[in-house]
């Protein structure tokens, strides 16, 4: 799906992100390479200003992003093949960060401002509770990067300085867990519940509608 990429001057860096997610090396050689390539993005304060420029001025552009999963997120390209995706995340007052998981592994990196990624660690499963706790948390500054484990091994939260504005970039591989869904996870309770992109849970809602009318 493209996304406004020629406009944006995205292109020159597409090529490089692609080659690396298809990358046959060995998983730390792969990230190392994604590494590479993001930062490369993110040493282009010009291109962070177009985006936000479209954000402000091109309905548009914002009308493309109306179905995020989270509301911070701006998806910048996702590529059918090798399925990798590029998604931008504004951290403001209001913005969505809990923790949660990823179907695919990532690296994401700081574009403006400080923020702190926070990795939980899985210490007791009961049933479909997990309790976790915090491993690490781990300070990014402009154009630092941090790896972002699937599943279980990436449980994380993004956290920011109150009063303070913050962008982050994010390039992430296709599913790789077989879910169609993320996880969310509450630390006091051990609570988890499924987030579904919301093109998905209507698509789900209306399976279950229509078995449901041809019962009738």
């Amino acid at each position: 799906m493209t996304l406004f990429e020629e406009s944006l001057g995205l292109v020159e860096y597409l090529g490089e992100l692609k080659t690396a997610f298809l990358s046959e090396e060995k998983p730390s050689v792969q990230v190392s390479l994604i590494r590479s390539a993001l930062e490369k993005i993110l040493s282009d304060q010009q291109l962070l200003k177009r985006i936000l420029e479209r954000l402000a001025h091109d309905i548009h552009f914002v009308r493309e992003q109306a179905g995020n999963v989270f509301n911070n997120e701006v998806i910048l390209w996702r590529d059918p093949s090798p399925g990798f995706s590029l998604r931008m995340q504004i951290w403001a007052e209001g913005a969505e960060s809990f923790i949660h998981d990823h179907n695919g592994f990532g690296v994401l990196g700081c574009w403006l401002g400080r923020v702190w990624v926070e990795n939980y660690q899985v210490v007791e499963k009961t049933g479909d509770k997990v309790k976790i706790q915090l491993k690490e948390k781990i300070k990014l500054t402009l154009g630092k990067t941090a790896l972002i484990k699937a599943g279980e091994e990436g449980i994380h939260r993004i956290s920011w300085e109150p009063g303070e504005m913050a962008v982050t970039l994010g390039a992430y591989s296709r599913v790789e867990s077989g879910r169609n869904y993320i996880l969310g996870y509450e630390l006091e309770s051990g609570r988890t519940w499924k987030i579904y992109h919301p093109s998905r849970i209507q698509r789900l809602w209306a399976k279950k509608l229509l078995a449901f009318l041809e019962q009738d």
